[in-house]
């Protein structure tokens, strides 16, 4: 139901722009990742009337773009390559914890300190992307600036990237790049505008912000809607054991969906619901 929220919620909003509603298969991590489930995702979409306004992209089949954008930022020096494991990352961390006194946040992941940051990789004449070949993983430089911006549910946010996240990763050890690098590409690639999604994401967002700064870009627009949470709090997930969708009465199942997200009535069918929710979408939103 959390992903069904998230789903309406963009389709809304896609509608209420006059805009398209892109289908993004986030699968950039092959070996996690089944064609059975994306497959299973797309006939539930289709069964609750959201369908992909254009055609359904793959982050898995789009390595060599990825590749592409990060050589510019490898030629201006903005990426190095890094040999920490996150266990030595995490035992840095307590050290300086225990060194100051303070206790470690356990709500975030441990903030990279730049240890590699002197590591030389020098170019050699057939490899000119030392960096990006480097069997480890490769982090983007992060100065001590203050990402501001304002979400169009929560409002202003702000937050200090080298101090609250640190140099972070763009491609992984494995070789595989990153959830932020890949889809701010996409975004850039598919001229996306305006982003909506879960608000546990919105962490995720000023380094996506920065990513767009370096490669001089313009970041679209962000909302994160409320989460879908159980009784004891926790979010709607497979972790947390929440139940799939049923699909037997899929007008009544959107209808869920659509009370999480403020949205009130229903009309006859499927299609008449979806042109009164977008109406109360326009109306909510209608300043952003």
């Amino acid at each position: 139901m959390g992903s069904l929220v998230t789903a309406l919620g963009s389709w809304l909003d896609a509608r209420s722009h006059q805009g398209r509603w892109l289908i993004r298969i986030e699968d950039i991590d092959a070996e996690r990742c089944s064609q059975v489930f994306t497959n299973k995702i797309l006939h539930q979409l289709s069964s609750l009337g959201l369908e992909s306004d254009g055609p359904i992209l793959y982050q898995s089949q789009r390595h060599g773009i990825y590749w592409r954008y990060a050589q510019a930022l490898e030629s201006n020096s903005a990426l190095y390559a890094c040999q920490c494991s996150r266990k030595s990352i995490a035992l840095a961390n307590l050290a300086t914890s225990a060194l100051t006194q303070t206790p470690p946040d356990v709500s975030h992941s441990p903030v990279y300190k730049g240890t590699c940051k002197a590591l030389d990789l020098r170019a050699s004449e057939c490899d000119q992307s030392p960096i990006l070949n480097f069997k480890g993983a490769v982090r983007i430089h992060l100065p001590h600036v203050v990402i501001e911006w304002t979400d169009r549910r929560l409002g202003p946010l702000a937050q200090n990237l080298a101090l609250e996240v640190g140099d972070f990763v763009i491609k992984r050890k494995e070789g595989i790049f990153s959830y932020q690098w890949a889809v701010v590409i996409d975004d850039i690639e598919q001229n996306v505008t305006h982003v909506v999604r879960g608000e546990d994401l919105t962490d995720n967002t000023p380094r996506q912000i920065y990513l767009y700064q370096q490669l001089k870009r313009t970041a679209p627009s962000y909302l994160h809607l409320g989460l879908v949470k159980n009784e004891w709090g926790q979010k709607l997930s497979k972790q947390t054991l929440a139940s799939e969708l049923d699909l037997n009465d899929p007008h009544l199942t959107l209808r869920a969906a659509a009370q999480h997200l403020g949205l009130k009535g229903q009309g006859s069918n499927l299609e008449s619901s979806l042109r009164s929710w977008t109406a109360q979408w326009q109306e909510m939103y209608r300043s952003h």
